[in-house]
């Protein structure tokens, strides 16, 4: 079997490349699929994951046309758009896959169906039907134009064989809608991890999550301003790279946390720095799946967050592996995490529990979920 992806770049280092990476090498190391992944528009051909040396990236680098017409607002958008189009013709052509999988965030929303040449369509849903909605949005203007371009893809996915969503949740909406929708989670990330209770933890909170409005960040910020210079030993650490980059450093300074939080921009280790966490704490405002949840449970780490929009209440059993707050409830946010902080053991056995709650997600487990999808696309 030969399978394309098709996903913006694999050269970030965020959730979803992340994931890309290990299906992929999964395929081609464990199934011996041929995988051929296709980006546009990257800035370099190469993952920042390691992939399987059987892997390959083909980018698709649509040129700018420096015409006049191109300065007519829409013109410019509508012959990127026919030239990416024929540029994926081509590549699909010369591929030959037996399936296309698309993580339905980018320009090939608005033609895969129609250059595919009745290959089966997969696309896996990582934005939640609210996120595009535009619910999140603060400017009108905003909120109308992504709910015009929500209707408008909503047609086009229809043309799809199947809609994977990473959330019970997202799953049922879909099927309200009439998709045919299948709920697969991520598979486990991490590997071979052995996590020794025993050995000493360093007193970190973590977060891992590109720093932006959604991720939630300064709401986590909020509530360590209010803790922090009563747990001297204790520091956050915050692991990611993101449009609030700024707008986050400038919260630190305001508070007087300068001292108090670690921003680390870029990782190609997370497992290290959850190994070396006490606490793993999350305050998105929504989540597709919520996969450092998982990564940080096969870690041996309890993992507080809100229970915001889909993902953590797949994951979390409240008071078994971590806290699941009734979202944006601060003070109970705040009475929680100094729960876990004042007591080594109670992090440890949620930790263990943590644990044992990921053996649903191997690897092995949700990649036959997969092979049971492309059996029935392909028949």
């Amino acid at each position: 079997m030969k399978i394309i992806l098709v996903t913006q770049n694999m050269n970030l280092s965020g959730g979803i490349e992340r994931v890309l990476s290990v299906q992929a090498n999964y395929w081609s190391k464990v199934k011996k699929y041929e995988v051929c992944i296709i980006t546009w528009d990257a800035d370099e051909q190469i993952s920042f994951y390691p992939l399987d040396s059987n892997v390959f990236i083909r980018n698709i680098k649509v040129g700018v046309r420096k015409k006049i017409i191109d300065r007519i607002p829409g013109i410019s958008f509508l012959r990127y758009l026919n030239q990416a189009k024929e540029l994926f013709q081509v590549a699909i052509k010369e591929e030959k896959p037996d399936v296309i999988v698309s993580m339905m965030q980018g320009i090939d929303c608005y033609f895969l169906s129609s250059v595919a040449g009745g290959i089966p369509i997969i696309g896996v849903n990582h934005i939640t039907l609210k996120m595009r909605l535009g619910k999140f949005e603060s400017k009108f203007i905003c909120k109308v134009k992504k709910q015009l371009i929500f209707y408008l893809k909503m047609k086009l996915f229809r043309q799809y064989n199947a809609i994977v969503a990473l959330s019970k949740t997202d799953a049922n909406n879909f099927l309200k809608c009439k998709f045919h929708s299948f709920y697969i989670p991520n598979p486990l990330s991490f590997d071979g991890l052995s996590v020794d209770f025993k050995r000493s933890r360093k007193k970190h909170i973590i977060m891992v999550g590109r720093i932006d409005y959604l991720k939630g960040q300064d709401r986590l910020l909020h509530i360590w301003s209010r803790l922090a210079f009563n747990y001297p030993d204790w520091k956050l650490i915050l692991v990611g790279d993101g449009d609030n980059i700024n707008v986050l450093m400038e919260m630190i300074e305001k508070m007087k946390l300068q001292d108090r939080v670690d921003i680390i921009k870029k990782s190609n280790n997370i497992p290290a720095l959850l190994m070396n966490a006490s606490i793993s704490a999350f305050t998105s405002r929504v989540e597709s799946f919520g996969m450092v949840i998982l990564e940080s449970f096969s870690c041996g780490l309890p993992v507080i967050a809100y229970d915001c929009e889909n993902g953590p209440r797949d994951l979390i059993k409240d008071g078994y592996n971590g806290f699941l707050i009734k979202d944006n409830n601060v003070e109970d946010y705040c009475m929680k995490l100094q729960y876990l902080m004042n007591s080594e053991d109670v992090r440890k056995q949620m930790g263990k529990n943590a644990l044992s709650s990921t053996s649903v997600f191997s690897i092995d487990n949700v990649m036959n979920k997969w092979d049971d999808l492309f059996s029935y696309v392909c028949n």
